[in-house]
């Protein structure tokens, strides 16, 4: 074709087969799978409606010879028997091989995105000989992707029961990729000591040691000793904090009532690169209150975020890994500071960020994967700007400053959204508020602890 695998475009001296997989290469906006609504290519057939139009004009030439020709209505019977049987020849396998792409034992197969649709293209047509019945079945297949991908532009959502998430493999460079080999041999892989993959075995998300060893180096800037230091210090955090036993603890009801209603924060959804959506509405987040009303003690506070953090990453991180097909160990946070202002900003509000700040980014390291930031006010807008310039470019890419709550649905579609933001999800069971002091997400969460606290009795008790 002459062009890069970034652009769509269409040479008539290219295969069917090229002009689909460069189309595929760019996703349509809010697509989960990425071919774009381009012309067909010239020369390429249509589909089986073309092979049906070609048996009846097929029929009609030949039937005007009858006269002349008293053969001429049985051959053209012969004729449109041919082409329907050439058109059902290609048809068939396609539409076989299309609806067992589309079925839901294919949902957790890791065909989302736009390699599943190139991968798809090419097992499918590799199986039929080349030629017109090749094109045809070429044919089929694209329209099919490219309807799908329209579909989804238009609903924004691509449907409740089709995937609106799209995600690549990043790729490493040769020294990173070394990095992680390292990583894996001393920490993380079945290579590593009997002693040391027990104890990092409650840190690997979804069973994937790969994920779990990328997570940390990116932390650590694939640096192999300070990403083995990192691991280490966490596991000596572990160890110190018996966080591997904090789901089997229930947390007392009134300070966990009161933080709940104090941070305004739940789940809910996930964002068009497959990732959970976590809710902050840092403007009506009261963290002063919730100091004062613990008496002055943050540690619950604290307890509470850990026990949140364990619970994700061993029960909701791999629930949504099995939904988008790929390991998930990140969130996408959506920060709304409508109301945020010098009364939200006092000592007590840094005491609890700075302590929970130090937990993340200490032990629970490479969590986000990426803050959208709506309603800021102008203050923390010029602030924002001024500091940008000083900021990496990985965290510039991560943080996001949105003009609008309505530039959201670019990066989540409206029915995984609050409808604070526009979206269809009931507020109630999308963040926690002095009303409702529980979403459907920590409701879960607390039926996990609660089970999993009962079993630990009847363990000690046996």
């Amino acid at each position: 074709s002459g062009s890069s695998l970034g652009c769509v475009h269409f040479s008539p001296r290219c295969s069917p087969e090229s002009h689909v997989i460069l189309a595929m290469t760019r996703s349509a906006p809010g697509a989960p799978h990425g071919p774009t609504a381009a012309k067909e290519p010239p020369g390429l057939l249509a589909g089986p409606a073309t092979a049906a139009l070609a048996v009846a004009l097929s029929c009609r030439a030949v039937t005007s010879f009858a006269n002349v020709w008293p053969l001429g209505h049985f051959a053209a019977t012969l004729v449109a028997l041919a082409l329907a049987t050439f058109a059902f020849v290609a048809h068939w396998p396609a539409r076989r091989a299309w609806d067992a792409y589309l079925s839901p034992a294919n949902d957790h197969k890791g065909r989302a995105g736009r390699a599943g649709d190139k991968r798809f293209f090419e097992e499918t047509t590799s199986r039929h000989r080349p030629g017109l019945v090749r094109r045809l079945s070429a044919a089929l297949i694209r329209r099919r992707l490219v309807n799908r991908a329209s579909s989804a532009s238009s609903t924004g959502s691509g449907g409740s029961d089709r995937p609106w998430w799209s995600f690549e493999a990043p790729e490493l460079k040769p020294s990173e990729e070394s990095a992680v080999k390292q990583l894996l041999s001393s920490h993380f892989g079945e290579e590593a000591p009997e002693r040391v993959q027990s104890a990092v075995a409650p840190v690997i998300i979804n069973g994937d040691r790969r994920a779990a060893a990328l997570r940390v180096l990116e932390a650590s800037d694939f640096n192999v000793e300070d990403a083995r230091k990192l691991v280490d210090d966490m596991l000596n955090w572990r160890r110190a904090e018996n966080v591997d036993s904090i789901l089997d603890t229930v947390q007392d009801a009134r300070p966990l009532g009161t933080i709940r209603s104090c941070l305004f924060d739940g789940f809910t959804g996930i964002c068009r690169d497959g990732f959970p959506v976590y809710v902050v509405l840092g403007g009506e987040m009261d963290l002063p209150r919730c100091k004062r009303l613990l008496d002055g003690d943050i540690s619950p506070i604290i307890r509470y975020h850990i026990q949140v953090m364990e619970y994700n990453a061993k029960v909701y991180y791999p629930e949504v890994s099995q939904r988008v097909g790929r390991t998930v160990n990140k969130v996408t946070v959506v920060l709304d500071l409508k109301g945020f202002g010098s009364s939200n900003v006092k000592s007590a509000f840094f005491d609890v960020i700075n302590a929970l700040s130090d937990v993340d980014s200490k032990y629970y390291c490479s969590w986000l994967n990426k803050v959208l930031i709506v309603r800021a006010p102008l203050f923390f807008k010029v602030f924002f700007k001024t500091v940008s310039p000083t900021l990496l470019s990985e965290t510039k890419r991560r943080i996001k400053l949105l003009s609008s709550t309505s530039d959201l649905t670019k990066h989540i579609p409206a029915h995984q959204l609050p409808k604070r933001f526009g979206g269809t999800v009931p507020d109630e069971d999308a963040f926690c508020s002095a009303e409702s002091p529980t979403t459907a997400h920590y409701s879960r969460m607390d039926q996990y602890v609660a089970k999993q606290a009962a079993r630990h009795k009847d363990r000690v008790d046996a």
